[in-house]
């Protein structure tokens, strides 16, 4: 080999040699370059994790802050003490209640029925519409004003409407409803069409006073040889009933208007349960858990009756 392809081969090889190291180091370069941005990538989003984890937990933390603050005020407002009026010794129904019949008694105001009568004053005159025992708390529905003896009018709390339902012992509870009881109204009533029913069950009130069955104002007597009370008569021959209801204006109208559109049942409320359920509109879907749509049940065009033989 001649000294010019010496040199020549020795060109080509150092300049390969210097591309390599170039290209090794340029490799190095995005190698290291990629390292760094990828520990920064990582830092990044570690700290972004810790950023909504942390974020969660506060977010967290306040709605449970939030939901026990509103329970607290909850149990606080029931908890307050308030002046009701009780029974000091058993009164008879249908008489005058006098001072040394009632006294006025703290209780909390969850323990408070319904137009609980809350002075002493209010009370002293006014007529026990059902027997009153002894330490039970006196209500509006419970007596009546000294005027009642001559109407209904006189036992209607100021403000309210007598509304009168016709009931029978389906949707009356077996008329098992006495004058001072408690009552809710529930309507059922078909949104269906043509192709089938669609029937929805809603609760319209609730905590309503019953004032009268049919035309009594008072509870029946009791059975000296029974022991039990007697059940009201009633002059419809199918057992209805008419139970009147003391709730205002607007109830009024909303009542008029469902027993003009469905069925009305009454369920019946202890006597100390003040809490409303607030319960949703039942319907067939709900209940079943299943969708579809009722068809009415075919009737006969004509019913065939036989005499015995």
């Amino acid at each position: 080999m001649d000294v010019a392809h010496f040199r020549d081969a020795h060109a080509r090889w150092s300049h390969g040699m210097f591309r390599n190291t170039q290209v090794r180091r340029e490799s190095q370069y995005h190698i290291c370059a990629g390292g760094r941005m990828s520990g920064i990538l990582n830092r990044l989003t570690e700290k972004n994790l810790w950023m909504i984890v942390l974020a969660a937990g506060v977010i967290a933390a306040l709605s449970v802050v939030v939901f026990l603050s509103g329970l607290w005020r909850q149990y606080q407002f029931q908890s307050q003490p308030v002046y009701v009026v009780m029974a000091a010794r058993n009164i008879a129904p249908q008489t005058e209640i006098l001072a040394g019949d009632v006294v006025l008694q703290s209780v909390p105001r969850r323990y408070a029925p319904p137009a609980a009568i809350q002075q002493l004053v209010a009370a002293v005159g006014r007529i026990a519409a059902t027997a009153i025992p002894e330490g039970t708390v006196l209500t509006l529905a419970t007596t009546m004003a000294p005027t009642a003896k001559a109407g209904i009018a006189g036992s209607l709390p100021p403000g309210k409407r007598a509304v009168s339902i016709a009931v029978d012992d389906v949707n009356g509870v077996a008329g098992l409803i006495r004058p001072g009881n408690f009552v809710d109204c529930l309507l059922t009533v078909d949104f269906g069409d043509d192709v089938g029913s669609r029937f929805t069950t809603l609760t319209l009130l609730e905590n309503i006073p019953v004032i009268a069955i049919n035309h009594n104002l008072f509870p029946p007597a009791v059975s000296p040889q029974e022991g039990k009370a007697k059940k009201f008569t009633s002059d419809d021959h199918e057992g209805r009933q008419m139970v009147t209801v003391a709730v205002s204006p607007d109830a009024a109208a909303t009542l008029m208007l469902a027993q003009e559109s469905g069925r009305i049942h009454l369920t019946l409320r202890p006597q100390s349960d003040p809490e409303m359920s607030h319960v949703a509109p039942m319907t067939l879907d709900r209940m079943t858990q299943m969708r579809g749509v009722v068809r009415p049940r075919s009737r006969p065009a004509y019913m065939e009756y036989r005499g015995g033989r």
